[in-house]
């Protein structure tokens, strides 16, 4: 998976840091929502990126910061629709109770 963000890396190495890369970023996002991804997952498909391009996994790790505030935005609104949508509140107030009468 780390194959696709190779287009979302630019020539400095820092995510989407230039036009090229900054599209790439966004068909990434596209696929990122499609596949029902959160923050976390996209973060770790980006340090695994990083890592597996040589470096350490400290740095790898904190070179993903880079992408939250462009990337984590889009999912944690995804990750909240979806949870709005799967429980529903309801409004409907508890019907009244009279009292029993003797009898």
């Amino acid at each position: 998976m780390t194959g696709r963000l190779i287009p979302c890396i630019g020539q400095d190495g820092e995510f989407a840091s230039d036009k090229a890369s900054r599209q790439a970023a966004c068909e990434w996002l596209s696929d990122l929502l499609d596949e029902g991804k959160r923050w976390s997952e996209a973060r770790s498909e980006i340090a695994q990126y990083y890592t597996a391009a040589g470096m350490d996994e400290r740095v790898a790790h904190a070179k993903s910061k880079g992408a939250k505030d462009l990337i984590k935005p889009w999912l944690q609104g995804l990750a909240v629709r979806t949870a709005v949508v799967a429980a529903p509140v309801s409004k409907r107030a508890p019907a009244k109770r009279g009292k029993k009468k003797k009898g």
